[in-house]
C-alpha cells in the first residue's frame, strides 16, 4: 500500500488527462472500487479547474502540486498551489464557491487555506469505505529501506568532542540530512561551501563528535558581528549514538568556547512541538525570554526524538532561552509601563538587573529602522533603533514592504537602550493598530542592546494551540503572549 502519491503539473488544460491518468492508476494501486475511483477522478478534475481558473487565470506556466494519500475509509486529496490569492473557505470558515458546490456535496472536510509565502492548500476528503490508512512506518508498494538503522558498541569515553576538522564539513551536512532530512530550520547548513565560508570567517563555531573517523555529532556556535550574544544550536548526534551524553558533551564544549571568545551571553531557539531541546537548554542555565509564535516553517520533521518521529505540518513556535556568561552590571533600559511587568520578570530569570538610562545619545549614525529577512523560515525582522519626527511613517512603510515579500510572520524589536518611553509608547502605538502583540524580551543584540520584541502572524497555518512548554516559566510567558494577543485583537 502505497502512503501517498505525489504529482506535479502545470496550469494548462493539457494537464487533465495526465492528472486523470494518475487518479487511475492509484486507484487500482490501492484497490478502489469503480464507483469510488470515477467520484475520485471527478472531485480532483473540479479542484483542478478550479485552481487553475481561480489561481492562474490565464497562464500555463504556474504550477499545481497534487498528492492522493490513504486514510482510514477516505483518501485525501491535496492541491497546493502558488499563484494569486483566493480568499480561505471551508472547514468553521466561510461557505465554499459556487463553482465547488457539487464537490461540496460529495466529499468531506473541503478547505482552501492560505500559508502565506508557501502558497495555498486545497484540500478534500473523498469517503471510500474500503480503504484502510497508509501505515506510516511502512514503505512505498512494499519497498525495503536502502539500509537498516545503524547501530554501535562504542562507550561514551571512546567518543571525542572537538572542533570540526575543514575535511568533516559535508560529514556534517549530511548528518543534518539523516536526522531532518531537507527540513531542518537552518538551511544553509545543507550547503558545504557556505557552511566552511562561515567556518573561515569564524561566523560559525562548529563541534563535533567523532567516533572511529565518523562525525557522530554536531552543535554550533553562530555569530553576528554587532552581537554581543551567539545563538547555538545546529544541534544533532546520530541516533545509534544517542543515550551516551554525546548532546550534553556538545553543549558544554559550545558554551566554553562562547565564553573564549568574550560572549556576554548565549541564547537558544527551542523548537516547542516537543520538550527535548527546552529541557537541555534548561540543564544547562539557559532561561526563557520570548515566545515567537510561528518561526519554525511547516515543513520541518526531526526523526528518532524520543519515542517517536516528529513531523511539523504547521508553522510551530520557538522558545527562545538566553545565559548570561558573566557579570554585564545593570541594564540601563526603559521599560514600557503595558510590558514593564513580563520585561522585569524576564530579567530576573536571566539573574539581571534593570536600572534606568541616565542619558540619551541620539546618533546619527547608521539607520533609524533595520531590515532583516530571513528566507529560509519566510520570516522578517524590524529592529527599531533611533525614533525621530516620522519615524511612524517610516515604519508603517517597513512592515508594507514585508508584507509585500510575502513574510509568514513579522518581528518588530524597539531597542531599549536607546528609545525613551515617549518613543516607545509612540511606536507601539503604531504597532499595536497594526496587529503587533509582545513576543518577550531579546537581550545584547545589536550594539549589545537589549530589544523588546512584537509580532505578527501574517499566514494561516500556524499552530497556536498544540504549544508544548516544559517549565513554569515558559507556560508564564506564552499566558503573557496570548493575553497580549488578544488584548490587541480587542483594541
Amino acid at each position: 500500500m502505497p502512503s501517498r502519491v505525489r504529482l506535479t503539473v502545470p496550469s494548462d488544460e493539457r494537464s487533465l488527462p495526465i492528472v486523470s491518468a494518475v487518479v487511475a492508476q492509484f486507484g487500482a494501486a490501492v484497490g478502489l472500487t469503480p464507483e469510488v475511483d470515477v467520484a475520485l477522478d471527478g472531485a480532483t478534475q473540479a479542484l483542478v479547474r478550479f485552481v487553475f481558473a481561480q489561481a492562474y487565470p490565464g497562464e500555463v506556466t504556474g504550477e499545481v502540486e497534487l498528492v492522493f494519500e490513504c486514510e482510514a475509509g477516505a483518501i485525501r486529496v491535496t492541491l497546493q498551489d502558488w499563484g494569486e490569492p483566493i480568499p480561505s473557505f471551508g472547514g468553521a470558515g466561510r461557505p465554499v464557491p459556487a463553482e465547488l458546490t457539487e464537490v461540496d456535496l460529495q466529499v468531506d472536510d473541503l478547505r482552501l487555506v492560505n500559508l502565506g509565502s508557501e502558497g495555498k492548500l486545497l484540500t478534500a476528503l473523498l469517503p471510500a469505505p474500503a480503504v484502510v490508512a497508509a501505515d506510516p512506518t511502512g514503505h512505498a508498494f512494499g519497498v525495503p529501506p536502502a539500509s537498516a538503522p545503524a547501530t554501535t558498541t562504542a562507550t561514551a569515553d571512546e567518543i571525542e568532542i572537538r572542533p570540526v576538522a575543514d575535511d568533516e564539513v559535508a560529514a556534517v551536512s549530511r548528518l543534518l540530512y539523516s536526522n531532518y532530512g531537507l527540513s531542518y530550520g537552518h538551511p544553509d547548513f545543507y550547503r558545504p561551501d557556505w557552511f566552511a565560508e562561515q567556518l573561515a570567517e569564524g561566523r560559525v563555531l562548529s563541534t563535533v563528535a567523532v567516533f572511529e573517523g565518523e562525525v557522530v555529532g554536531h552543535h554550533a556556535l553562530l555569530r553576528e558581528e554587532d552581537e554581543t550574544a551567539g545563538e547555538t544550536g545546529v544541534a544533532v548526534v546520530h541516533s545509534a549514538y544517542r543515550g551516551l551524553g554525546v548532546f550534553g558533551r556538545l553543549f558544554a564544549h559550545t558554551v566554553e568556547r562562547a565564553q573564549a571568545q568574550g560572549l556576554d551571553a548565549v541564547f537558544g531557539r527551542a523548537v516547542t512541538v516537543h520538550p527535548f531541546s527546552q529541557r537541555a537548554e534548561r540543564a544547562h542555565g539557559y532561561r526563557e525570554t520570548a515566545l515567537l509564535l510561528g518561526a519554525v516553517p511547516a515543513s520541518m520533521a526531526m526523526r528518532g526524538i524520543g519515542d517517536a518521529d516528529v513531523e511539523v505540518a504547521r508553522r510551530s513556535a520557538t522558545l527562545v532561552t538566553y545565559h548570561a556568561l558573566g557579570a554585564t552590571g545593570p541594564r540601563a533600559v526603559t521599560l514600557p509601563a503595558r510590558y514593564a511587568d513580563p520585561l522585569r520578570a524576564a530579567y530576573a530569570l536571566l539573574g539581571l538587573e534593570v536600572a534606568p538610562v541616565g542619558a540619551f545619545a541620539d546618533a546619527d549614525d547608521g539607520p533609524e529602522i533595520v531590515a532583516r529577512d530571513d528566507r529560509g523560515r519566510a520570516t522578517g525582522v524590524l529592529l527599531v533603533r533611533r525614533w525621530r519626527p516620522g519615524a511612524g511613517r517610516r515604519l508603517v512603510h517597513e512592515i508594507r514592504e514585508m508584507n509585500r515579500r510575502h513574510e509568514d510572520v513579522v518581528y518588530v524589536d524597539l531597542d531599549l537602550h536607546a528609545l525613551d518611553a515617549p518613543a516607545l509608547d509612540e511606536a507601539l502605538a503604531v504597532l499595536h493598530d497594526r496587529g503587533f502583540f509582545y513576543a518577550g524580551l531579546m537581550p545584547f543584540g545589536p550594539e549589545g542592546h537589549d530589544r523588546l520584541r512584537l509580532q505578527r502572524i501574517q499566514a494561516e497555518n500556524v499552530e497556536l494551540e498544540r504549544i508544548v512548554l516544559d517549565s513554569a516559566d515558559a507556560q508564564a510567558l506564552h499566558a503573557a503572549v496570548m493575553a497580549d494577543r488578544d488584548a490587541v485583537e480587542d483594541d
